[in-house]
C-alpha cells in the first residue's frame, strides 16, 4: 500500500500520557509547515489476565479510550478550537494499529512510556515496535522535563532580544 499524495497525514498515537501530549503538540507543530492534518489515534484492548494481575495497555474498554482522546485534545487544542482531523478509537494491539496506520502517513509521532534504564529498556514495546516495523519515519517524543520548559523559556526570551 503506498501512501496517498493528495492528502498528507501526520498520525500520532495518543494513550492519554504526558509524552502522548506532547507528541500532538510536536505533531501539529509539524503539520503546520508540511501542509498535513493530524489523526490522533487511541487504542484500547483488553487486558491479558495472568494469576490475578491484569496486564495491558492503558485503556481497556472504548469508553475509556474515547475519555482519554478527548481529554488529551481539549488539553492540547482547548474547548472551542478542536481540529477538524480525523480522531479515532481503534480497537486492537497498539503496535499493530499504529503500524497499519504508519502505511498511508506521511510521519508516526508517539510518545514514549519506557521504563528507561531501570528495566534496561531505553523505549517502551509500543515505540520500539513502531521505530522498527513503520512504513514511514517514526518521531518518538520523550515527557518534556523541567529542564526542557526551562531551555524552551530561554530560547523564546532569546529569539524576543533579537
Amino acid at each position: 500500500m503506498e501512501r496517498t499524495e493528495a492528502a498528507p497525514q501526520i498520525v500520532v498515537g495518543i494513550d492519554g500520557s504526558q509524552s502522548s501530549i506532547s507528541a500532538l503538540r510536536e505533531a501539529q507543530r509539524l503539520a503546520r509547515s508540511a501542509g498535513a492534518s493530524v489523526p490522533a489515534l487511541t487504542v484500547w484492548e483488553r487486558p491479558a489476565l495472568t494469576g490475578s494481575v491484569v496486564q495491558g495497555g492503558a485503556s481497556t474498554s472504548a469508553a475509556e479510550a474515547s475519555a482519554t482522546l478527548t481529554e488529551v485534545l481539549l488539553k492540547v487544542y482547548g474547548h472551542h478550537s478542536l481540529p477538524e482531523s480525523r480522531s479515532m478509537v481503534v480497537h486492537g494491539d497498539p503496535r499493530a494499529v499504529l503500524v497499519r496506520a504508519s502505511l498511508t502517513a506521511l510521519m508516526l509521532v508517539i510518545g514514549r512510556r519506557g521504563f528507561g534504564s531501570l528495566y534496561g529498556l531505553n523505549t517502551g514495546t509500543v515505540s520500539s515496535a513502531c521505530v522498527a516495523y513503520s512504513h514511514c519515519p517514526v518521531l518518538v517524543v520523550h515527557k518534556p522535563t523541567q529542564m526542557d520548559e526551562s531551555a524552551k523559556a530561554s530560547r523564546l526570551a532569546d529569539r524576543r532580544r533579537t
